[in-house]
């Protein structure tokens, strides 16, 4: 004799935690009743076209992760290591390979760096490029003051 499971008997079922979406207008996690909603309550979505539209300020979990910059990045490997000769080929690593120039450039205009170049040719023929930072010099002699006291 087969038995057959009564539907009724199990009634609704609650919906799976992987089914929660963020509302667009408070920022809470909801359980969307349709695939496309996107705001919790009315008020929420009202709220979200405002600030959509740029009369209300964003909240925080709004806004993308902030990056750092090629160009800060550079200036960072350059005043971690001053006064140390550090390959090219390191550099733009960090700066990128096709934006390097342009921004070991920004580097010395906008934030004011003092940049050296040195080349130097192997025996082979190839030739390395390295770059150091230069501190300026109320700075390094606060350093060498520093040093000389430790």
């Amino acid at each position: 004799m087969t038995q057959y499971l009564d539907l009724g008997q199990i009634g609704p079922q609650e919906p799976h935690k992987s089914a929660q979406k963020r509302c667009c207008g408070c920022g809470g996690w909801f359980i969307p009743t349709r695939s496309n909603r996107r705001a919790c309550r009315p008020t929420c979505r009202a709220r979200a076209s405002d600030r959509h539209r740029g009369l209300m300020p964003r909240f925080d979990w709004d806004q993308p992760e902030p990056k750092q910059t090629r160009m800060a990045a550079l200036a960072a490997l350059f005043r971690a290591h001053p006064g140390e000769w550090l390959e090219q080929h390191r550099l733009a690593n960090v700066a990128g390979v096709a934006g390097f120039r342009e921004r070991r450039r920004e580097c010395c205009i906008r934030l004011g760096m003092t940049l050296e170049r040195k080349r130097e040719r192997l025996p082979s023929g190839a030739v390395l490029v390295f770059w150091r930072y230069v501190l300026p010099a109320d700075l390094s002699q606060a350093v060498g003051e520093a040093e000389a006291t430790v």
